[in-house]
């Protein structure tokens, strides 16, 4: 660990790191750091596993706190990093009007449990996730052996199709995934291509290698690579000020405001939070100069260049920003579609692409599917897709390469 202070035999076996502006808390009873503004607790406990998740998370909680007595909400498997046996985490309940949580990520290793135990606010929780993520991603007990990925390049063939097929089917049947499609490119050629399952659980089509999938975030590369180009263009720079190219663009913070460059919108270093909800449950009708007008509301929650925070919206203004510097005039939704048709679809042969879901679903497209509350995967409305329109620089394309 960073802080020699604690240290104790217990823990000397293994590490962790301490995020930048953490602190440790020196009187509890287990390992435990704090975020800077200290409404947030990451503790570290190592014991013998209980016998079951939830006996195992309450053990931990009870070396934390004795009197610990908080009823379990949910428990679930997590996917297993390194070399772990098993990875759960368990919910907790907390007070409605706390808007708190407290989570148990328990990960296994032989008959040891090596137990996370996070405590604070929700708030705290989203605006520290990433350096939260860190420390305990860091942290390898004795015994734990590190995965290595590297092999030696080989040539694609038949066999690798079944076994990538076998893995896929069994990982959708795992995972309740309606359908996929699956393209292997190796020397510039395509290998293996096929359509697995169904577009969508109320029609019996299947998934077709012509199917168009929404790649949501996956957006967000396509984008910078649209800021690249038209950088290589001299259109623009990475360090040009937002306000160059959207003149009505600012922040609640006019200081930030003035700071922020277009290298800025895509880096989620600023400061400023992900602040999604505005347009996952408002957006009909909602134009994209309407929701850059909105971040006029938006303050920073983290020093600028602190932290790494994930932001839909700042991707999005900095996306409607760069069409800008070649389409000045007219809608912003227009002028990042003719952009991305001229900079990035085009050339990278993604001939057949949509901004919005309903004009893709007129052809041989994906419905969009989510799990419910009864943990069964159902269609839902295409309306439902059309948050995202507002903010399509980060997240809203559907496309799939010319094959």
């Amino acid at each position: 660990m960073e802080n020699p202070s604690a240290a104790s035999p217990e823990t000397e076996k293994y590490r962790f790191s301490l995020p930048q502006g953490w602190t440790f808390d020196n009187d509890a009873p287990v390992p435990t750091m704090a975020c800077p503004e200290g409404d947030l607790h990451v503790s570290f406990v190592e014991l013998e596993s209980a016998g079951t998740v939830q006996a195992t998370a309450l053990a931990a909680w009870r070396k934390l706190d004795p009197a610990f007595d908080a009823s379990v909400l949910q428990e679930y498997p997590a996917a297993s990093t390194q070399a772990w046996d098993k990875t759960y985490q368990v919910l907790f309940a907390t007070p409605a009007s706390g808007s708190r949580l407290q989570v148990a990520i328990i990960r296994t290793l032989g008959s040891r449990a090596y137990v996370n135990l996070i405590q604070g606010t929700n708030a705290a929780a989203s605006r520290r996730s990433a350096q939260m993520a860190e420390a305990v991603g860091s942290w390898k007990p004795e015994g734990l052996k590190e995965i290595f990925l590297t092999a030696e390049p080989q040539r694609w063939s038949a066999e690798h199709s079944r076994h990538l097929k076998d893995f896929a089917l069994s990982a959708m049947n795992s995972l309740n995934v309606p359908g996929a499609s699956i393209a292997i490119v190796q020397d510039g050629h395509i290998v293996y291509a096929e359509g697995l399952g169904l577009r969508s659980l109320d029609r019996p089509e299947p998934v077709t290698v012509q199917t168009r999938f929404m790649i949501g975030s996956a957006t967000k590369p396509l984008t910078t690579f649209m800021m690249a180009r038209l950088v290589d263009q001299k259109r623009l720079s990475w360090f040009t000020p937002v306000v160059d190219l959207l003149k009505d663009f600012a922040l609640a913070d006019p200081e930030i405001t003035r700071r922020l460059q277009i290298r800025h919108t895509a880096s989620a270093s600023t400061g400023m939070p992900r602040q999604d909800y505005e347009f996952i449950f408002r957006y009909s009708g909602i134009t994209p100069e309407a929701r850059i007008a909105e971040m006029k509301t938006m303050l920073p929650t983290t020093g600028f260049g602190e932290i790494f925070q994930y932001s839909n919206l700042l991707v999005a203004a900095g996306g409607y920003a760069a069409t800008r510097a070649c389409t000045p005039e007219g809608p912003l939704e227009d002028a990042f579609k003719k952009v991305m048709s001229e900079l990035v679809f085009c050339p990278l042969g993604m001939n057949d692409y949509f901004l919005r879901q309903e004009d893709a679903l007129c052809g041989d497209a994906a419905a969009p599917h989510a799990t419910g509350f009864d943990g069964q995967v159902h269609n839902i409305p295409v309306s439902m897709e059309m948050s995202v329109y507002s903010v399509a620089p980060a997240r809203s394309t559907l496309a799939r390469w010319h094959l």
